[in-house]
């Protein structure tokens, strides 16, 4: 074979900082998994809990729970929906998803007064 047709390769160059760049959107939806889940497993066992001894605290803590895994999982379809071009977008989600948590920790812990008593 010709030494013009083999194929040139130089040195292998290690993988600098600039190669393992990870955007915050990637960040942020990893995270909501990594919060949302546990926080929705966990507030499914404290909502029994709570409803079986009919204790309000564990209530109020298993609806923040609640309103804490919408947040994460909800997080991750609304930046997947709605990417932010920049970081005043990106503040702007941020704000819409903690509103909709909000609404979500309110709207559970009026079902839970109600169905309590």
């Amino acid at each position: 074979m010709p030494e013009s047709h083999k194929p040139q390769t130089g040195p292998a160059q290690p993988a600098g900082p600039e190669d393992w760049e990870v955007s915050t959107v990637t960040l942020f939806r990893a995270l909501g998994y990594a919060v949302g889940l546990p926080a929705f497993m966990v507030g499914t066992a404290m909502f029994m809990l709570g409803f079986s001894l009919g204790r309000d605290g564990i209530l109020d803590a298993a609806c923040m729970l609640y309103a804490l895994a919408f947040s994460g999982i909800g997080g991750r379809v609304a930046l997947g929906r709605f990417p932010p071009a920049d970081e005043r977008a990106a503040l702007k989600v941020v704000a819409c998803v903690l509103a909709a948590a909000a609404v979500c920790y309110g709207l559970l812990r009026g079902l839970t007064i109600l169905l309590q008593g």
